[in-house]
């Protein structure tokens, strides 16, 4: 509980803050403050507030020193600020022939780096956040492990899926369980009744481009009665495939979907996701999967050969064992 953010301390500091920082007498009036707050949980409150008072100091003094600057040598900061890379890739770091250290460091997608970028960046920061999906054998899941369980965090609550397609998907990607509150209104699956879907397509695979299965799946889009606000998007494992399905989609719904792969879909979200799963199995990487299987809040509709994936050691072939997933061998019109 003491890692999650507090609202009365977040309320001390932007309400407060000087209060806190030059009265002694500040925390001992507590319960004028908050009146409404038990004793118990004022003194839980006093006690972070004392261990919390170096920073909240030097918070202050920050921001006194920040009032005191021109509007001239603000400008001034901003402009010498713009040359320093401080958001990128790790590509772009590496290739910056700045040498530079910083206090903190916080690295996206910290899974797909290798020992020696780990390192390199660790050797740059004072602090090091990293943020990444847990996959066996990666040096992001071998430090997640080996680090005390005060320095980690799992997230372990969904609030983009539906509770209907959120409970198989997570069986399926995910050992532990993860909680999805059930306050959202939705929004009903595209053909009234299912919103996990396979569309079993029995072709042999093609590679990397399947037209066949691509024309279903621009078969299916074409036949969808949404209203214009609702998104959709399709995501393939290859990018000839999305190359192949911008290609052949309508120009009516080219301005409405989305189409690219799996790491294009890294960060984005829609409601109802059309999935190609074109190619062999044993070439799609786990976390591309775990992408694709969490990019839709409403709707999630997968097309390609079921018993290839359903045989294969994939990651997917976990769906199969779920009995929310509708299968269907004909492309049904809304």
């Amino acid at each position: 509980m003491h890692l999650l953010p507090d609202p009365l301390i977040t309320q001390v500091q932007n309400q407060h803050l000087e209060s806190l920082v030059c009265n002694p007498n500040f925390l001992s009036n507590l319960s004028s403050i908050f009146p409404d707050t038990s004793p118990t949980r004022l003194k839980l409150l006093s006690d972070r507030l004392t261990k919390l008072l170096p920073f909240f100091k030097q918070q202050l003094a920050l921001k006194q020193q920040f009032n005191l600057i021109s509007e001239g040598s603000i400008s001034e900061l901003s402009n010498l600020l713009s040359h320093i890379p401080v958001l990128g890739t790790v590509s772009d770091w590496q290739k910056s022939e700045l040498e530079l250290l910083f206090d903190l460091v916080i690295v996206e997608d910290a899974h797909t780096l290798n020992h020696s970028e780990l390192i390199a960046i660790a050797g740059i920061t004072d602090k090091l956040v990293i943020l990444g999906i847990e996959e066996s054998n990666t040096p992001f899941s071998q430090l997640f492990n080996s680090l005390s369980p005060a320095y980690r965090l799992s997230l372990l609550e969904n609030f983009r899926l539906h509770p209907e397609i959120a409970t198989p998907i997570y069986e399926a990607i995910r050992d532990s369980y993860v909680h999805t509150p059930l306050q959202r209104i939705h929004d009903l699956p595209p053909d009234g009744k299912h919103r996990l879907v396979w569309q079993d397509i029995p072709t042999n695979p093609e590679g990397d481009r399947n037209q066949l299965e691509g024309s279903e799946l621009l078969y299916f889009l074409q036949s969808l009665q949404i209203p214009s606000n609702i998104k959709v998007g399709i995501l393939a494992f290859y990018e000839s495939q999305v190359q192949w399905l911008k290609i052949n989609c309508s120009v009516d719904w080219l301005e409405r979907v989305y189409i690219g792969t799996a790491e294009e879909w890294t960060g984005k979200e829609c409601q109802i996701m059309l999935i190609s799963c074109v190619g062999y199995p044993d070439r799609v990487s786990p976390s591309a999967i775990c992408i694709a299987l969490t990019r839709a809040s409403e709707a999630l509709i997968l097309f390609g050969n079921q018993q290839t994936w359903q045989e294969s050691d994939s990651l997917l072939s976990r769906l199969f064992h779920q009995p929310q997933l509708h299968s269907n061998r004909e492309v049904s019109l809304v």
